[in-house]
């Protein structure tokens, strides 16, 4: 499978059959998405509250953000969820703050599963679709990286190594920059 550079203003996304696709079940396509170098939606008029009670802001002022769409039965999420939690571990000195928003109704599952799988960052149950249908998610799992000023900078449908090797690369590009 050819690389293809993901820096810039281009989304790279994988044509993954929901979340049955895994690491390398489909080539990756460029499609531009509809909030790629656009500002990212505007915070709704509350924050939104995630499991452990505070309030978190999408994206975080001032930080590059990154939004892990994902759901408890969609496997390729949950495999890619602890590695992004060793992104945010590594990164958030430098200004990364990851976000998890749970396609789920069962704030105790997500819990549960986040538990499982040693994810420390925040969380948020989206049962109503609210936050999923601001940031137009097509998909799971799906990764939106929000660069230091609110613009929508990367969208990655996908679970696979690759994906996370792109949203690294991104990221240290994003946190590069003023």
């Amino acid at each position: 499978m050819r690389q293809l550079p993901l820096l810039g203003l281009v989304a790279l996304v994988a044509a993954l059959p929901g979340c049955g696709g895994g690491a390398g079940s489909s080539a990756l396509a460029t499609q531009p998405h509809p909030l790629v170098a656009n500002d990212a939606p505007a915070p709704t008029s509350r924050k939104e509250m995630t499991l452990d009670g505070t309030l978190v802001q999408l994206p975080a002022p001032g930080k590059v953000t990154l939004i892990d769409f994902w759901a408890t039965s969609c496997r390729p999420c949950v495999a890619m969820m602890p590695k992004l939690a060793a992104l945010h571990e590594e990164k958030r000195a430098a200004g990364l703050v990851v976000v998890g928003v749970a396609a789920d109704d069962n704030p105790g599952l997500v819990q549960q599963r986040l538990r499982e799988l040693g994810v420390k960052y925040p969380n948020v149950v989206d049962d109503s679709g609210t936050v999923r249908g601001a940031y137009r998610v097509t998909d799971l799992p799906q990764s939106v990286l929000v660069d230091r000023h609110g613009k929508v900078r990367v969208v990655r449908l996908g679970g696979g190594e690759e994906d996370l090797r792109a949203l690294r690369a991104a990221v240290d590009t994003l946190l590069g920059e003023p």
